[in-house]
Formats: structure tokens, sequence, C-alpha cells
């Protein structure tokens, strides 16, 4: 009888894959001073990197890392990862009207890139009052008009007679 010997051969198999958007960021709304947040998911095999970018003014603004200064105030992104997927959070602390633009995420792996959809953020300034005085007679009438998220409100009054 002839010794035989046996030889097995391992094959190690792995699924790869681009990444591809799960979850596209909201369009968000917010008062100056105002925290912002918005989210995006991708999946992919490896899990994809996510960066976000920011489109103002035709000027495009990239934030990739976990926490970003920008004159004084932070930006942070956190992910959370669940199997292939990967959840990106973009927060702004105290939110300026310069804010306002257009957002969208970028996943990137190996494999490949895919961007979300836009999303459109609107921050609003706080209420600006004018006062407005017609004059001297003998009644007086103060205007007095407010102007908030784009609204403009004219609220006439008639204050005292002289």
């Amino acid at each position: 009888m002839s010794n035989m010997k046996k030889k097995f051969h391992i094959f190690a198999c792995s699924i790869t894959d681009g990444p591809r958007v799960v979850t596209d960021p909201n369009n968000a709304e917010a008062l100056s001073g105002q925290s912002l947040t918005l989210t995006c998911t991708f999946e992919g095999r490896p899990a994809p990197n996510i960066t976000w970018i920011r489109i103002h003014d035709g000027i495009e603004t990239l934030f990739s890392m976990n926490t970003i200064m920008e004159n004084g105030r932070t930006f942070t992104i956190s992910s959370q990862f669940t199997d292939n997927m990967r959840t990106s959070v973009f927060n702004i602390s105290s939110s300026l009207v310069s804010d306002g633009a257009s957002y969208l995420c970028m996943a990137a792996n190996r494999l490949g890139s895919e961007n979300s959809t836009v999303s459109t953020v609107s921050v609003y300034g706080k209420e600006k009052y004018l006062v407005k005085r017609q004059p001297i007679c003998n009644f007086c009438t103060m205007v007095v008009s407010w102007q908030r998220m784009f609204l403009k409100i004219i609220h006439a009054l008639v204050l005292f007679k002289l």
C-alpha cells in the first residue's frame, strides 16, 4: 500500500462592493445661533470613508476630520458603523446665516465613490426691528416693522395725542 498524502487548498473569499447611498441628508432650517445636524448613510465593503461638502457661492469646502474649527466655531463629524454600513453625522454647533448653503456627503472606498443628493440648509437671522417715525403732528403714528425668515410684516400703532 502506498502512503498517499492528501493536499488541501483553502481559499478565502470576501465580498467587496463600492459605496451606495442608503439615506440622503434632509433639507434643514435653523435660526442663527442654533445648532444644525445633517445625517447620511452609505453601505459598501470595505466600509467607505465619508466626506461632507459645503457649496456656498460656488465655493466648495470639504469637511472630513472629526472636529473642525472655523472662525472660532466647531463643526463635528461623527460616524457609526453597523455591518457594512456607515452613518455620518455633521453638526454645526452655532449656525450663522453664512452657513446657509448646499451640503452633500461623498463616500469612497478602494472600489469607487458616490455622492448623496444635495441638501439645502437655510439659516435665518434673528428678528430685526426697524422703527420709522412720521413728522410730529396732532396724532403721532409710529410704524414698527420686523422681518423674520424673509417675511416682512408691517404694524402701525397710534401712540398718543400731543
